[in-house]
């Protein structure tokens, strides 16, 4: 039962545990086969779509600004079909050398984002002097199964922060986000590991969601006990099957009987 303060993303996600996330691909309408070829096959290899890139970026520029200023470097406008160009981008290169390269575009994206945030008076109390990009790493006590956890932040008085980037922050749109991408699920993961790492629970656990595109709504949720229960069944229910499959070594995929369907409601009427 482990908290870390200053692991790396990379080594984090290096780790041989469960991490919150994950629990969401092993639950209906997925089968234990999705969860293993995600998360299990040695053979897997990250891949980072362009909405997970803005949001990794998103959380650097808001979560740690001193990173996202002596880390990152945006590239310049040149045509590198020209000869002019290519000496342009070579010079640049080797400035950029052990730098994240950045298009002036995301970057400036990156930047409106992480200037709503602050400019929100609840996310900005939030965290004010909050611990960021804080690492979890326990064994479930029900199941052993090993579990990791990145929380985005740990603002005072034990209130776990969860920072998500969205189409639509409004409550309604925001209710669907959490229940679509299982943001409960998550919530309750991260909880259990705060409790095993220190002894406590947490007092709350709050999400900072912003728009990505403009004008970069923010608001500021807070996820209620009803919605929490749920998260905590579902995610017990993913670490049993867990547990299962990897004691049996299978991961089985859909049914091999046949199966009856029908249109759905929407189609038929």
């Amino acid at each position: 039962m482990t908290i870390l303060l200053d692991m790396p993303a990379p080594e984090y996600r290096s780790l041989d545990a469960v991490g919150g996330t994950a629990l969401k691909d092993i639950l209906p309408p997925h089968t234990p086969l999705h969860f293993w070829a995600r998360h299990v096959d040695p053979s897997r290899e990250f891949k980072e779509t362009p909405a997970m890139r803005l949001g990794t970026l998103a959380h650097l520029a808001i979560l740690e600004p001193e990173r996202w200023e002596a880390e990152m470097i945006v590239a310049p406008a040149v045509d590198r079909r020209t000869k002019s160009g290519k000496e342009a981008w070579a010079a640049f290169l080797t400035e950029a050398a052990g730098k994240e390269i950045v298009s002036a575009e995301d970057a400036a994206l990156v930047e409106s984002i992480a200037a709503a945030v602050r400019s929100h008076r609840g996310a900005r109390v939030l965290l004010q002097g909050a611990a960021t990009e804080v690492s979890l790493y326990w064994r479930d006590a029900h199941t052993g199964v090993l579990c990791k956890g990145r929380m985005d932040a740990v603002a005072r008085h034990d209130v776990i922060v969860d920072l998500k980037t969205c189409q639509d922050a409004s409550p309604k749109a925001f209710e669907r986000s959490v229940a679509n991408f299982g943001y409960h699920i998550q919530a309750a993961h991260y909880i259990d590991g705060y409790e095993a790492a220190t002894g406590a629970r947490p007092r709350a656990y709050v999400w900072i969601a912003v728009e990505s595109s403009a004008p970069h709504g923010v608001a500021v949720y807070a996820a209620d006990a009803a919605m929490l229960e749920v998260g905590a069944e579902k995610r017990a229910m993913a670490l049993e099957i867990i547990a299962e499959c990897a004691e049996a070594g299978e991961w089985p995929g859909y049914p091999d009987e046949i199966q009856t369907i029908s249109l759905p409601g929407w189609a038929a009427y």
